[in-house]
């Protein structure tokens, strides 16, 4: 299963960032808040900051961690990343026009991370 999560990486990064696009340019344009420009630039620099952050992190575990715990960690975060982004867009809307949070980005930036890291285990795995 998570081959074939792997494998779609490239649409799931597509969906990802056209959500996350939308919704920022929706609050661009509809918010009001006192912080709308440290809310939109936060949201456009965390995912980067979070990916290199969460590559260097696997780095760190990989050297010592199995191939089956490393599978737990892909598994957990993809979860949990997902079920985030979920409550972020359900908050969004709720709370419509400010509702925008800079952590959306991070859990984008998290999925996109596991995923590639994912698909080097996989491979590493079929070498041996």
């Amino acid at each position: 299963m998570l081959n074939r999560l792997v494998q779609k990486k490239k649409i799931i990064l597509i969906v990802c960032a056209v959500v996350l696009i939308v919704l920022w340019i929706l609050t661009l344009i509809f918010g009001n808040g006192e912080d709308k420009v440290t809310v939109l630039v936060l949201s456009l620099l965390l995912p980067f900051i979070f990916y290199g952050f969460v590559r260097v992190m696997y780095k760190i575990v990989k050297i010592n961690a199995p191939s089956k715990v490393m599978r737990f960690f892909f598994w957990f975060f993809l979860i949990m990343a997902t079920f985030c982004i979920i409550m972020m867009i359900i908050e969004y809307v709720t709370d419509f026009p400010n509702g925008l949070s800079p952590f959306l980005g991070c859990f984008d930036g998290l999925i996109v991370a596991t995923l590639d890291e994912a698909k080097k285990n996989i491979e590493t795995e079929t070498q041996k």
